[in-house]
């Protein structure tokens, strides 16, 4: 140190006042200039967000509350509101069509490098517009709703472990049940004999073995933080192959490897005729644009993320419906009814086809509305304008800068679903006519929207429909009372809405997926 004050007192320019000032200098004009001059100075938020010195994003990515802190800020400033120093969010449903839509000149940002997998990107990650379209012609095969009818056996065995579960929990007088885990991993088994043919067999025991769960979690947690700040993303990626994995964290990558490369010596030794009705089967099928086969590097990428996508969202839909349908006597009475009306008069039958599912219109009514209520994922989806910029809800936005769109506050516009947007009522979507339905669909982002539309939405789709009914058919269920005694860790629950009370059944953490934890239910039999 003593050289570089020798150095300040010979030559003034190096006086630390000096230094401090030209830095504090600086600072400020890079804050005059984000406020009044850069090309999103125009629209309304917070100032600190607008100085560029406040990174809100990271904070809201941190402390799990971008869902209901977004719509707070709509809230106050109106339908476009400046989130970043590059970028804005957009709320109003017009807009979805110019952000999403076929051949759009924007493109996803750099945020979803972050949650690239060490296999490469895949369909959600790629962010280049031509190599998603080749990656979806690719794998769209994969993915049709034609083959459906072949995944539904699968998922009628995973349900069996369930429900298997469930009534030695009631036999053994456990019938105080955490649905937040139980039902991760029902939703982990569907998607393991989905994607490869082979349930993990974590439903039938009760329990995760390799402590999985919270790994989950705190992957994406991390990664979504990452992604705010993307410049960390590489350095992120290269100290993640540096450190050593937890002990129980290479157990499942570990499984899927084996079973990707046992499936593709026996898809080489017998080609498509091995009977198996997975998507892995049909990965192992694409093609590149060249014609050349899907590379090991390629099949794991994408089979990986039917892996971690698939089984998240499915988890957080299966538990938010029973929160919202259980939580209101009279809708939980109407689906009970509808059930037990179709199954006493033949109309269904147990294991429940996917079909069948579909003939329950209050149901499939409460199901969306709670995708509405309760996106899995409430995070607002970022992209970039490109040349020539673009006009996107009557504002213009310069190429380079950065617009996205939240489903959570979407979903709560009264422009998009009334002015009783922020209420579950089923009835909206049987209420409404064809032009209502249509527009109330296109409004819908819990699975996005235009060619980046969730592939496995489906899929999804066919696994709720056919588990719920059965639950709701064969159970009767109670929110566990929250007390000193009780199995609970949070004293009081948080809804999606970020409501704390005592009587909220679970609770929720909004981020890049809006989890519930905690969720603790009194199951009984209501038939034998």
């Amino acid at each position: 140190m003593a050289p570089f004050w020798t150095l300040c007192q010979v030559v003034p320019a190096f006086h630390p006042a000096i230094i401090f000032g030209a830095a504090a200098s600086a600072i400020l004009m890079y804050a005059f200039y984000n406020i009044l001059f850069h090309p999103l100075a125009r629209i309304p938020g917070p100032i600190w967000v607008r100085s560029g010195l406040w990174s809100w994003k990271s904070t809201r990515a941190v402390k799990l509350d971008i869902g209901w802190k977004l719509l707070e800020l709509h809230e106050k400033y109106g339908k476009i509101v400046r989130i970043a120093r590059n970028e804005a969010s957009i709320c109003d449903p017009g807009a979805i069509e110019q952000i999403f839509k076929f051949k759009s000149p924007l493109q996803k940002t750099r945020f979803y490098e972050s949650l690239r997998g060490v296999d490469g990107h895949n369909l959600l990650t790629t962010i280049d517009n031509q190599k998603h379209g080749e990656i979806r012609r690719a794998e769209s095969p994969a993915y049709a709703t034609k083959l459906l009818a072949d995944f539904e056996q699968n998922v009628d065995s995973c349900c069996n472990d369930l429900i298997g579960y469930l009534d030695r929990c009631i036999d053994a007088g456990k019938g105080t049940v955490d649905l937040s885990e139980i039902l991760q991993l029902f939703a982990i088994d569907v998607i393991g004999e989905l994607a490869l043919g082979k349930s993990f067999g974590f439903c039938a025991i009760g329990k995760d073995p390799y402590n999985l769960l919270p790994l989950l979690v705190k992957f994406l947690e991390i990664a979504c933080l990452v992604g705010t700040q993307p410049f960390v993303s590489p350095f992120v990626m290269w100290l993640s192959k540096k450190l050593p994995e937890p002990p129980s964290a290479g157990a499942i990558p570990g499984i899927v490897r084996g079973r990707i490369d046992s499936r593709l010596q026996e898809y080489k030794e017998q080609g498509t005729n091995s009977g198996h009705h997975d998507t892995l089967e049909r990965f192992m099928s694409c093609r590149n644009p060249d014609g050349s086969e899907y590379s090991l590097q390629q099949i794991r990428a994408a089979t990986g993320l039917v892996l971690g996508a698939g089984s998240d969202t499915t988890a957080i839909t299966m538990r938010a419906m029973i929160r919202f349908v259980v939580g209101d006597p009279r809708i939980y009475s109407k689906v009970q009814e509808e059930i037990d009306d179709a199954v006493s008069s033949g109309a269904i039958t147990f294991p429940l086809s996917y079909s069948d599912a579909c003939k329950l219109s209050y149901f499939q009514a409460c199901l969306k509305e709670t995708l509405r209520l309760h996106p899995a994922v409430p995070w607002a989806l970022p992209r970039l304008v490109g040349a020539g910029g673009a006009t996107i809800a009557g504002h213009f936005f310069t190429e380079g800068t950065e617009v996205s769109m939240s489903p959570f506050v979407v979903h709560r516009r009264p422009e998009a679903y009334g002015n009783d947007a922020a209420v579950f009522r089923p009835e909206r979507w049987i209420e409404a006519d064809a032009e209502e339905l249509r527009t109330m669909e296109h409004n819908n982002l819990a699975f996005g929207s235009g060619p980046r539309v969730c592939f496995g939405k489906a899929i999804g789709m066919m696994e709720v429909s056919k588990a719920m009914p059965l639950l709701f058919w064969k159970y009767r269920m109670g929110f566990t009372p929250r007390s000193a005694t009780s199995p609970h860790k949070h004293a009081a629950g948080r809804a999606v809405d970020g409501c704390v009370s005592t009587s909220e059944p679970y609770f929720v953490t909004s981020q890049w997926v809006a989890v519930q934890s905690d969720f603790w239910c009194d199951l009984a039999r209501r038939t034998d």
